[in-house]
């Protein structure tokens, strides 16, 4: 040790010596790289926000998953989420809209995918019925078929309220519409207002669209007699939604946007305001993995930006309030902006982007980084209150106090750099640039902040010290520390008591917990998890034909963590010959049925009276004025007589209206006849747009395989994985993908945070060269972490994917302040508690602060991660204060006490009974 100060105390006194002799050189030449390294980042640095950034690409997860987005580029999109209950039609009305604003805009849109219309299965739609209702509706058919007629051959609003006056019954009118629509209900006939049920929403519907305002899109109700709900998440008219009806699903494939232009999930998130302007009454929001990405990248950027404001301003005033000046703690604050501005160059030529962790390295270098010119600004105002002159105080605070603050600083950024043995990506480049970020900070304090200081104090004389201003301290730090013993027992009881609530620490894996809860897609995707008990997520697996896809499919249905599992095959009717036969049973019945056309109708005028009397017996059937009415049946009645009282004002109020419900009927009828002589149906005549989601690029044939309940969860995930895996164990997909990445974070954390700690022990041996200063400088770091682990067990806070990297900054943080202590307390001949009276005491207390306020300023964060990383740094960093300020001063005074003892005679040592806590301390002696 001794063999090497000669060498250091040089370097540090040619470094100080530059400061004092050349100022106006250092300062120029760091101003010219800053801009340099400002005007190369804002030109070069990248901001990725997946979560493929954060792991290594060379696991076997990785591959699959990677096989999959070649295969489904477009599979894994964005989900928009419209809520149809209580209101079908406006919700399937806003998906029209949606579509029609996003379908051509081929630049950010590849595909959306929300509904399998039935003309696109040509003459095959009703093949997709099953069995059962196939039969039901032959039966309806045929016992309907002079109710169909009678339309078609009048089909107006008059003759429609004129037949549904003659049939009172639930089932009678059922059949009518269910007879055109082919989607039987399997009602029975109605014993009650209260159980019209389907009919009365098909009224309703024709109501709403009699009184819908003009230019709106026509809505056919004719769908509204069936079922909310349909099997296989398939709503009326093939819209696709959750099994239980309550949301309709709009899958959009984002495209590449246009070169220089928004993002493309921000003009989809536009057209989805847009929409959202025109239907206030409807719910619906976008949720989906580029959603939930974005969110997350939207957040974090946000927060951290705010981070480094607060982060800069309280630390600029914890600098002034107790150094009792401005134009100082100015100096240190340009020393870190500095530091900071190098930092993103050296980011930007070395690594060329940040990810979703490597962006809080701001506020690492925030809260540490104005460590290091605090120090020297401590040491300096010392010296010049002992009458140094300016270049002498530069020179003792660079040499003596620069050795200690260099050797701290490489401490913390080995620290930083033992993730970068870990597969862990995210965390070894946020290791790699706040290591490097450390030590730019470092050398702009050892050259930045003593120029400025030597420019502003040159020629000015040495402030002289107060007279008794420090009387005071020594008597009351003896006081203090008169019975060491008692503080280290005290403290040694509450460090092993938190051993006792290591075992009970708990970590949570969910990664949609760390994000920000008021974010749109979270909200969305807990929405559907809570209301419809399905997530957005969903495994999938290869195969390399139909019948292996099926064969694995079973398979996956048959475990009780999957709720559903489809292939194409799930798109493919079956019993196709027994069906065909019974709709050719029906060709007889329903071709002879011709819809006359609605232009040669009579005038709106002749019609009108007709129509008015059929609405007016209508409410009245329902029950129009009795107060003992059903609520499902006085709205219905309150449409009826506002559309009266539209049709008294204006004979022609409905005209549009009935020629677009009339033309939509005849396209029924039409549709419905081919449908009963359909073709095969079979994978080669599907939708492409359907087929594209079963069968990849090259030809591999996708199972789509859905979890039951909420997997965001690390537990259930984990399940969920290991029984696919039982399966297929190259089982791959959002969820498999997002706990691959999870369980490798969590890996790369905890060997981290051991690698870091040993590291850290070693460096600190290497430096030292002796175990029991070696030991001092850790002791913080011992306390101060158990207690953060017993303060976490009282609070009830867990570990996460995000406050996990509190672990490596917290162990560099610590031994920072160790090491400087025990610098200083080798410094000082008499060895005493009196340490804290020195300006290490207040440095070391500043910068703790300062820290402490920097990590603190991640506390408002929208990122609920970001925030708990904020939360356990601050807490963490705060208990490593209370150790530096009361354990070790009461360890240096035993250790002094038992030194002094040794260097006296032995006779003139007085008999000494030793403490408890006095008896281990000798071994450190």
């Amino acid at each position: 040790m001794r063999s090497r100060l000669p060498l250091r105390h040089r370097a540090f006194q040619s470094l100080a010596r530059l400061d004092t002799q050349h100022p106006w050189l250092v300062l120029f030449a760091a101003l010219l790289l800053s801009i340099v390294s400002i005007l190369y980042t804002k030109a070069h640095l990248e901001f990725r926000t997946g979560q493929d950034d954060l792991v290594s690409g060379s696991g076997s997860d990785a591959r699959n998953y990677h096989r999959y987005t070649r295969e489904f580029p477009d599979l894994d999109g964005l989900i928009v989420i419209v809520r149809a209950d209580p209101n079908p039609a406006r919700a399937e009305s806003f998906a029209e809209t949606l579509a029609a604003q996003l379908t051509p805009d081929h630049a950010n849109v590849k595909s959306v995918f929300y509904r399998i219309d039935p003309e696109l299965l040509s003459d095959r739609a009703l093949l997709y019925l099953d069995r059962d209702d196939i039969d039901e509706l032959s039966s309806r058919v045929r016992e309907n078929r002079g109710l169909i007629e009678r339309y078609a051959r009048d089909p107006s609003l008059a003759n429609l309220f004129g037949l549904m006056n003659e049939q009172t019954s639930h089932a009678m009118v059922s059949s009518m519409v269910t007879g055109l629509l082919g989607e039987p209900t399997g009602g029975k006939s109605a014993e009650s207002l209260s159980s019209l049920g389907p009919a009365l929403r098909f009224v309703n519907a024709v109501l709403e669209g009699m009184l819908r305002s003009a230019g709106e899109r026509f809505q056919s109700p004719w769908a509204y007699l069936t079922s909310a709900g349909g099997g296989g998440g398939v709503l009326r008219d093939g819209y696709v939604a959750t099994d239980n009806g309550k949301y309709l699903l709009m899958h959009i494939a984002p495209g590449d946007g246009v070169e220089g232009g928004a993002d493309a999930v921000d003009v989809i998130q536009g057209d989805l305001d847009r929409v959202r302007a025109q239907f206030p009454d409807v719910e619906a929001g976008m949720t989906g993995g580029p959603a939930l990405a974005r969110a997350e990248a939207r957040s974090t950027q946000r927060d951290i930006a705010l981070a480094s404001v607060l982060a800069i301003a309280s630390n600029l005033l914890l600098i002034i309030i107790p150094f009792g000046g401005l134009v100082r703690p100015l100096f240190a604050i340009v020393a870190l902006m500095v530091g900071v501005a190098w930092s993103f160059g050296f980011t930007t030529l070395a690594v060329g982007h940040l990810n979703l962790l490597s962006a809080v390295f701001t506020s690492i270098l925030a809260g540490i980084g104005i460590n290091f010119p605090i120090h020297l600004m401590a040491r300096y105002e010392e010296a010049r209150r002992a009458g140094h002159s300016m270049p002498d105080a530069i020179e003792l605070s660079v040499v003596n106090t620069g050795t200690g603050v260099v050797a701290s600083a490489s401490i913390m950024a080995l620290a930083f750099l033992t993730p970068m043995f870990t597969d862990f990506k995210g965390i070894a480049e946020l290791g790699l640039v706040s290591a490097a970020g450390l030590f730019l900070c470092l050398i702009s304090a050892l050259l930045v902040f003593p120029a400025l200081v030597a420019i502003r104090d040159r020629g000015r004389a040495a402030p002289k010290s107060p007279s008794g201003r420090d009387d005071g301290r020594p008597a009351t730090m003896e006081r203090l520390f008169a019975r060491p013993g008692v503080i280290l027992m005290a403290s040694a009881a509450l460090t092993l008591g938190a051993l006792l609530l290591v075992r009970d620490m708990r970590f949570d894996q969910n990664l949609l917990k760390l994000q920000d809860e008021h974010s749109e897609a979270v909200r969305f995707e807990e929405k559907l998890l809570k209301d419809s008990g399905r997530s957005s997520w969903f495994a999938v697996a290869f195969a390399g034909n139909l019948a292996e896809a099926e064969r694995k499919a079973a398979s996956f249905r048959a475990l009780p963590e999957v709720a559903d599992a489809e292939t194409i095959a799930s798109y493919i009717p079956r019993e196709q010959a027994e069906k065909r036969a019974v709709l050719a049973g029906l060709r007889p019945v329903i071709d002879p049925i011709a819809v006359r056309p609605i232009a040669v109708r009579p005038p709106a005028a002749a019609d009108s009276p007709r129509l008015l009397r059929a609405l007016k017996d209508f409410d009245f059937r329902i029950g129009g004025g009795r107060p003992d009415r059903p609520d499902e049946v006085k709205g219905t009645s309150l449409m009826v007589d506002q559309a009266v009282a539209r049709l008294e004002r204006d004979p022609d109020a409905f005209r549009d209206f009935e020629r677009a419900m009339a033309n939509d009927f005849a396209r029924k009828v039409a549709l419905f006849k081919r449908s009963l002589a359909p073709g095969e149906a079979n994978e080669r005549n599907l939708p492409a747009l359907l087929r594209s989601r079963f069968v990849g690029t090259s030809g591999a044939y996708l199972v789509q395989i859905y979890p039951r309940g909420d997997i965001w969860d690390d537990a259930p995930l984990q399940r969920f994985v290991d029984a696919l895996r039982t399966v297929d164990p190259d089982v791959t997909g959002p969820p498999i993908q997002t706990w691959s990445i999870a369980s490798v974070m969590r890996r790369g954390y905890e060997r981290a945070a051991i690698l870091a700690l040993v590291g850290v022990v070693m460096l600190v041996l290497l430096d030292f060269r002796n175990l029991r200063d070696t030991t001092l400088a850790i002791v913080p770091l011992v306390c101060g972490s158990l207690w953060l682990l017993e303060a976490m067990g009282w609070l009830g806070w867990e570990f996460n994917l995000a406050n996990l990297f509190a672990v490596p900054i917290l162990i560099g943080t610590s031994v920072d302040n160790g090491v400087n202590m025990v610098y200083r307390w080798r410094e000082e001949h008499d060895k005493s508690q009196l340490i804290l009276t020195r300006a290490v005491g207040k440095s070391v207390t500043i910068c703790s602060l300062t820290t402490i306020a920097g990590f603190a300023a991640l506390i408002p964060a929208s990122h609920r991660g970001i925030s708990s990383l904020g939360w356990m740094l601050s807490l963490g960093v705060t208990l490593i204060l209370i150790a530096t300020l009361i354990v070790l001063p009461a360890l240096f005074s035993l250790i002094g006490r038992r030194l002094r003892d040794q260097a006296a005679p032995e006779s003139a040592a007085p008999p000494r009974r030793l403490a408890g806590g006095r008896v281990l301390i000798l071994l450190l002696a």
